[in-house]
């Protein structure tokens, strides 16, 4: 079974030491393990709780992902293999991606229950963020939030993108998957996968390394 974990690049989880955990962890399994960093959606995030424009934000991100790409090379040298490196705008480029991507932004926008249950899932990623910028006595504005909203979007195509069309069909996480995610996959929006052939191969796992 071919698995990918996710890497959000604000989260500081991430180390070298737990990359390697992962890795010498799926050495003990019959599973092909890739990562998938969040470099160019980060951006949204980055340009939130930064207060920059969303290009200055890019530039900082896509660094930031080069900077994670190194890393995970360091790794695997560590445990003598090599493994599968997605960058985020890799695999936009598909026509899968760009047509579950205008499905799920449709959904967004003509949906009320849909866009208030990504504003949820927002607050649930985010809420110590979100929180600490408010106490500071700054605001996150309408722009922000569709920011925020976008970035829960786009997460959502990338993943199921990753076990739906490239067939890593295990996503490994440390920590709950996003309740939106199974929603989707309980059959609640199925008008998302409108004119998508598709069998549902994602499953989930979490996992994390003290």
């Amino acid at each position: 079974m071919k698995c990918f974990l996710g890497i959000s690049l604000s989260n500081p989880y991430y180390s070298r030491a737990n990359l390697v955990k992962y890795m010498k962890w799926i050495g003990l399994s019959n599973y092909e393990l890739a990562f998938l960093i969040g470099d160019y959606i980060h951006k949204y995030t980055y340009s939130v709780f930064k207060d920059v424009t969303l290009d200055e934000a890019l530039d900082v991100c896509l660094k930031m992902g080069e900077n994670m790409d190194k890393n995970i090379k360091r790794a695997s040298s560590k445990v003598g293999k090599n493994f599968n490196i997605y960058h985020w705008k890799e695999i936009t480029k598909n026509d899968f991606y760009k047509r579950l991507k205008d499905n799920i932004y449709n959904e967004y926008i003509n949906n009320n229950n849909f866009k208030k249950m990504v504003r949820q899932q927002v607050i649930n990623n985010l809420e110590n963020k979100i929180n600490y910028k408010l106490s500071n006595n700054k605001t996150i504005t309408r722009k922000d939030k569709y920011k925020l909203d976008k970035y829960v979007l786009e997460e959502i195509t990338g993943l199921i993108t990753m076990s739906e069309y490239l067939s890593y069909s295990l996503e490994l996480y440390p920590g709950n998957d996003l309740f939106i995610i199974k929603k989707i996959y309980s059959g609640e929006f199925k008008q998302i996968f409108r004119n998508i052939k598709i069998d549902y191969k994602r499953k989930f796992l979490s996992i994390k390394f003290d």
